[in-house]
Formats: structure tokens, C-alpha cells, sequence
């Protein structure tokens, strides 16, 4: 059996079992610090010469406070001699997180935890301390992407609620036109739509049906670029017929908002540009739609076309509205984002910006903006100038591939607005034999007075279906209003029977409507229906709680519709 060799401690004689305790002391992986009464370091483990990036001679024997940031090394002996002398605690027996410094300077995170240990001549103090910077940065990543994560969530939470609000529109008026087309006769068997009736809601039926497929096809749209499946074929593109034939196009809409389209800015020559057709004339449909939704009565939208770059044409849409931020041009071209407020019926499901910088990005271009709160925006489409004797078999490019969430886009159509929100999966409306059947009369055979309702709705669309379609069932009398002041107004000079009221109303909100209505004891007991396109849960949830009788979401079944008044009429 082998011994130990003469000056070989073993493993049972102290020096032995001294020599192992280094070991393990050394093997640990947090670094170890041992310090007496006055701060000074008499043992330091190789875990923490690593960490700090001294070697043992370096700190053996010097205060501890060489590894503090200088602001906790000038607190440091004060902080200890004061526990020596009253026992007040700082960090003993506290595991903290804390600033450390290592030998270059360095401050760095450490998870510190310090203990005391005390004998008949000292005491001494031991910490144990874990480099969490790594630790730190992985939690701040984790962080961030929760963050991230939870506002992408919100942003097509947003998306869903403002297309919601787009679809629920159209979706409204053909629903309720075709309705009232289904009613033929009323219940004395009378016939109650002339021809001119029928074309009428034929039209409107239309309209909303062209304006329900622009958004569609938008939303493909951006789906498809944003997959970069769209291979873009680049041609010259001559802009002043170009910008000719959008002016008239959004002549109406600028002359119904009151804005002046000013007349286009260039140089006398003709300009031409390397772009595709269609997808330039999208975007710049979009910039200027945008110019003069967000612009006010009396402003204008100036176009200006110069040179670029090297080799470039800009294109520049100036106008006179409202202006941006500095953090809402931040977030300006992000899909799902829209600077409306909450009284405005400005349509649109912000991606149009999205979708036109992506647009121009694959034809080779760039599109930026400027602005001011106050007074106005500019935004600018640079585009490559077409070289005289371009053709498009040198022009083809490769769609700009990204990884971005596809969404949808911006209103396409002329179609009456109809006041709407959030949407759920409409149950395809199935054909009611028994629209047109009220009771005219009670038991007794007495004529019953006609019910006084107040329609509170700013779409004449909206209104108009209603209004038809109780004015055909008889025993109704539905008047409108269409703000929520007005509809205050008319409620305490004449109350009636019953409120249908929607939730978008420019100026008001619906649930301020109801308070006040509440608040007044001429009107506190009418029953109020909420009839909008709001349909989230947290607004239904909203609603209910603020004292509605009920809740209907556009597109509304009409039959539905008869069935909660009478019902409330009923009761009250």
C-alpha cells in the first residue's frame, strides 16, 4: 500500500486538509471574497480573480473597495466601521444586486450576498458574487421581445378593429337595402317600393358592394408585396397625364372637403419616370387622398415636380393640414397605425401608407416626409427618370423581400360612410317571411298611437334604412339626429318612446351620450339600444354596464331590430 512521501501532507493531517479546502474554495464557480473588520481582503477564490481580472498579489491584503465603482468605495468603510459600532445593516445577510468594478475600469452587474462570521479576536466577512450580466442582458431580451411581441398583438388588434369598422360600412348599407328590397308589401298587402325605390337601393347596394371589393383587394394587395411574390416589370411612366387624370379623379372629394387642389408645379418639359404604372398611380391616389382627408376647409394640396438625386425625379405632396409629431412620424409607416381621433369618421384601415412605401421601395424608389403640427405635411416619391429609348425588357426587378406581417389597405371606393367599428363573423341572413307583420291593433281592437323613436346615427345611410324599414311595419315614428347634441337636444324637448343610438358619433362618444341622457331626469328612464358597428367585447361589456337596454351590431337584422323595440316598447 502506498504512503504518503515525507513532505506530502495527507489528506487526513491538517495541512491536508487545508490544501483540499483550497481546492473546493477555488472550484466554486462564484467568486468568493473574504475581508476582516477593516475591510481588507484576506482571501479572494480564482472565480473572482477572473471576474474582477486581477491576480491574488494585486488584491491580497488591499481594501475590498477596489472593486467598487468609486461612489459605493467612498461609502464603503464608512458603511462597515458604523455596523461595528451599532450593528446597523447595509447589505450583511441582504443578497442585492449591486454595481461591481473590474481591474480595467469596467462596471459591471453582480448579484452579491455577504455573511458574517465571528470569532474571540475578529470578525469576519464573507461574499459570494455572481457576474449577471449576461444574465441582465438576456432578461432585457426577453423584456424587449414581450414588448415587442405585445405590440405587434395590439397593433393588429387595432388593424382588426379599424378594418372591422371598414367592412361593417358596406356591409350595412347592402344588407340593409336588400332587406327593405325583400319587403314587397306590407301587411295590408299594399305594394311599398315604386320602381324609382328599387333603383335607388339598387345603387346604394352597388356602391357599397365596389367599395366593400376595393378593400379586399387592397388587403391582397399588400398581402402580395409584402410576401415579395409580386414581380415588379418597371416601364417609363409619363406624369403629367398621370398626375392629370388623379386631380380628377379627387376633384370631388376635394371640393366636398373644401380643399383646393392646387395646380401641379414642373418644369415644362415632359417628365418620365421608371415605375409601374398602375402600382405609381396607387400611390400617389393614396398620398393625395391622404392630403386632403386630413386637411381642414379652406386648406390645399400642392403638387411639385423637379429633380432628385443623381439620375432622379421627385415628386413632392405638399398640404396645408394638420400635421405630424415627431413620435407620430416615427410610427408614420407601420402597418395597422392611424392618427384619427376618436370623434372623427375619417375612413381607412392604416396600411395605405404601409403599402405605398413598399410599393415604391420595389419600383427602385424612395418615399419620404416632413412635418409640422399645425401646418402641414409634405411627403416625396423619388423615382428613377426614364432614360430616353428605355424599354421594359431592361427594367424587370426583383420584388424587395421582407418579413413583415401582411395586412390590409386603404379605402378604394365612392361608397357612402356608414358609421361602424369592430367586427365579428356575420351568420349569412337568411330569408324572413314575416318582415311585415305588426300588430296595428290591441285586443280590444283600439288603434294603438305610434311609437316615438329617436334615431341618433351620423350616416344619412344608416338612418335611412331604419327609418324605411319601421316606416313600413307601421305604428312608428323614427326621427334622427345626427350628433350626439342634437340627439340630447331633441330628447329633452320632446322625449321619446325609445333611443337607438350609435356609438361613433363625431363629437360625442355614444356612452356620453347615454350618461347624459342618464343624468336627466326627463330622459334617465328611456330605454337606449345601442345600433353600431362597435362590435369588441370590452365595448359591448362597456356599454351593458353604462345602463344600455341592448346591443346591436351592424349590419343590423332588421327583423332583429323590430323584435327589441317591440319588446322594449313592451315593457316600458
Amino acid at each position: 500500500m502506498n504512503q504518503p512521501s515525507a513532505g506530502t501532507p495527507s489528506d487526513e493531517s491538517p495541512n491536508g486538509h487545508e490544501a483540499r479546502l483550497k481546492h473546493i474554495f477555488d472550484a466554486v464557480l462564484e467568486g468568493i471574497v473574504v475581508i476582516d473588520s477593516h475591510g481588507i481582503i484576506t482571501e479572494i477564490n480564482q472565480s473572482a480573480l477572473q471576474m474582477f481580472g486581477y491576480a491574488s498579489d494585486e488584491l491580497l491584503g488591499r481594501n475590498c473597495s477596489l472593486l467598487m465603482p468609486a461612489a459605493i468605495a467612498a461609502q464603503h468603510d464608512h458603511y462597515l466601521s458604523q455596523y461595528e459600532q451599532t450593528g446597523e445593516k447595509h447589505i450583511l445577510r441582504e443578497p442585492r444586486r449591486v454595481l461591481a468594478r473590474r481591474r480595467n475600469g469596467e462596471e459591471f452587474p453582480i448579484h452579491i450576498a455577504v455573511n458574517e462570521t465571528r470569532t474571540a479576536q475578529t470578525r469576519i466577512y464573507t461574499a459570494v458574487i455572481r457576474d449577471i450580466t449576461n444574465a441582465l442582458q438576456t432578461e432585457k431580451a426577453l423584456s424587449d421581445a414581450k414588448e415587442a411581441a405585445e405590440a405587434a398583438s395590439q397593433l393588429k388588434s387595432d388593424f382588426l378593429a379599424n378594418m372591422s369598422h371598414e367592412l361593417r360600412t358596406p356591409l350595412n348599407a347592402i344588407l340593409g337595402h336588400a332587406q327593405l328590397l325583400g319587403a314587397e308589401q306590407n301587411i295590408r298587402g299594399e305594394t311599398v317600393l315604386d320602381r324609382a325605390s328599387v333603383s335607388e337601393h339598387a345603387d346604394r347596394i352597388m356602391q357599397s358592394g365596389w367599395h366593400l371589393l376595393g378593400l379586399i383587394e387592397e388587403v391582397l394587395d399588400l398581402a402580395k408585396v409584402e410576401s415579395g411574390t409580386e414581380k415588379v416589370v418597371l416601364e417609363p411612366v409619363s406624369l403629367v397625364p398621370l398626375l392629370r387624370s388623379c386631380r380628377e379623379q379627387l376633384q370631388y372629394q376635394a371640393d366636398k372637403h373644401g380643399v383646393s387642389l392646387q395646380p401641379t408645379r414642373m418644369p415644362e418639359r415632359d417628365i418620365r419616370v421608371m415605375a409601374e404604372p398602375r402600382r405609381l398611380r396607387q400611390v400617389l391616389m393614396n398620398l393625395l387622398s391622404n392630403a386632403i382627408k386630413y386637411n381642414h376647409a379652406g386648406g390645399s394640396v400642392t403638387v411639385r415636380v423637379g429633380p432628385g438625386g443623381a439620375g432622379r425625379i421627385l415628386i413632392e405632396i405638399q398640404d396645408t393640414g394638420r400635421g405630424m409629431s415627431t413620435e407620430q412620424l416615427q410610427q408614420l409607416f407601420q402597418p395597422f397605425i392611424r392618427f384619427t381621433r376618436p370623434d372623427e369618421t375619417i375612413t381607412g384601415s392604416g396600411v395605405g401608407l404601409a403599402l405605398s412605401r413598399r410599393l415604391v421601395e420595389n419600383m427602385n424608389g424612395c418615399i419620404r416626409v416632413s412635418s409640422e403640427p399645425g401646418k402641414g405635411s409634405s411627403f416625396s416619391v423619388e423615382l428613377d427618370e426614364a432614360v430616353p429609348g428605355a424599354s421594359t425588357d431592361q427594367a424587370s426587378v426583383e420584388p424587395v423581400n421582407r418579413e413583415s406581417t401582411p395586412v390590409s389597405a386603404s379605402p378604394a371606393a365612392s361608397a357612402p360612410a356608414i358609421a361602424s367599428s369592430d367586427a365579428t363573423a356575420l351568420p349569412q341572413q337568411p330569408a324572413d317571411e314575416n318582415l311585415l307583420a305588426p300588430d296595428e291593433q290591441d285586443a280590444s281592437g283600439l288603434e294603438i298611437a305610434p311609437a316615438h323613436i329617436l334615431y341618433i346615427e351620423d350616416t344619412p345611410a344608416n338612418f335611412e334604412i331604419v327609418h324605411m324599414y319601421l316606416g313600413l311595419q307601421g305604428g312608428y315614428i323614427v326621427e334622427g339626429a345626427e350628433d350626439g347634441e342634437t340627439g340630447l337636444k331633441l330628447a329633452q324637448e320632446s322625449p321619446p318612446d325609445l333611443i337607438l343610438l350609435d356609438m361613433s358619433l363625431p363629437g360625442m362618444h355614444g356612452l356620453d351620450v347615454k350618461k347624459q341622457l342618464a343624468a336627466q331626469s326627463i330622459t334617465a328612464s328611456i330605454p337606449v339600444v345601442a345600433l353600431t358597428a362597435a362590435a369588441m367585447t370590452r365595448e359591448v361589456d362597456a356599454a351593458m354596464e353604462a345602463g344600455f337596454s341592448d346591443y346591436l351590431t351592424k349590419p343590423v337584422r332588421l327583423a332583429r331590430l323590430k323584435e327589441v323595440v317591440d319588446k322594449l316598447l313592451t315593457r316600458n
